[in-house]
């Protein structure tokens, strides 16, 4: 899925933001504050994934022409492969790092973005979804709610998606976030690009007699795909609100 325009991300909520609008017009205020900001953070991931697509690019193109360079050595002088390879070593760098900060990036956003969504969704549970109010603001949290409180959830579709997408943020989200890019503690966390410019991260400890040990390696899905999960669930949000509200 590559991203090269956005329209109908810009209005993820329209009908949704339609019935409250009409049926909920106390509400709409809130709505639109909530629903806007978490806008803003989808366009901030979409912004994202579109330099992290070029960024992958450029790596493909610096990967092509050291491939070149290696098949035609023999045709270039030792002064013009010095040159080359110390301007393919700056290059690599440079779009390495680029790749890196916008995966990290994304991840951090990711969980900002859907952090946001307890707070637009709270007036709309009680009697739609659940036998009662869910204040919870925490994302993660809020999807605990639904996996320990299964005799309090009135609809069964909701439930399932939210289950569904729970298990998927867990593993796709949360936990590489967590372990990883945001609180590793004292371990150190080594990142390389693999030649289709997906990230690997590598987690290593320093045991007692000060030798460095992997006890984690995860290559890290494209996050294009991982965007489109999350668009999928912002819109199944869309249309189930705004057919049972």
């Amino acid at each position: 899925m590559v991203f090269t325009q956005f329209p109908k991300y810009y209005a993820i909520f329209s009908d949704f933001e339609n019935i409250v609008q009409t049926k909920y017009p106390h509400e709409y205020a809130s709505f639109q504050k909530y629903s806007g900001d978490l806008i803003l953070k989808v366009r901030c991931l979409e912004i994202i994934c579109l330099r992290y697509e070029e960024d992958k690019k450029n790596h493909e193109r610096i990967m092509d022409r050291m491939r070149r360079i290696i098949e035609n050595v023999e045709s270039f002088s030792q002064k013009e492969l010095q040159d080359e390879s110390a301007t393919l070593g700056d290059l690599t760098i440079k779009h390495m790092s680029k790749l890196i900060v916008d995966v990290e990036r994304f991840y951090i956003y990711a969980r900002i973005m859907l952090d946001r969504l307890p707070y637009l969704l709270k007036p709309f549970l009680k009697g739609i979804v659940s036998n009662q109010n869910i204040a919870i603001r925490d994302f993660h949290k809020f999807l605990n709610w639904f996996a320990n409180n299964s005799g309090e959830i009135l609809d069964d579709s909701f439930k399932s998606e939210i289950l569904s997408f729970r298990k998927w943020f867990l593993e796709h989200i949360r936990d590489p976030r967590n372990e990883l890019i945001v609180h590793p503690g004292w371990d150190i966390v080594q990142q390389a690009i693999l030649p289709d410019g997906t990230l690997q991260m590598r987690r290593l400890h320093e045991n007692e007699d000060r030798m460095w040990l992997e006890i984690e390696s995860i290559e890290l899905p494209d996050i294009q795909n991982l965007m489109e999960r999350i668009i999928n669930f912002l819109e199944f949000i869309n249309l189930f609100f705004s057919r049972n509200l």
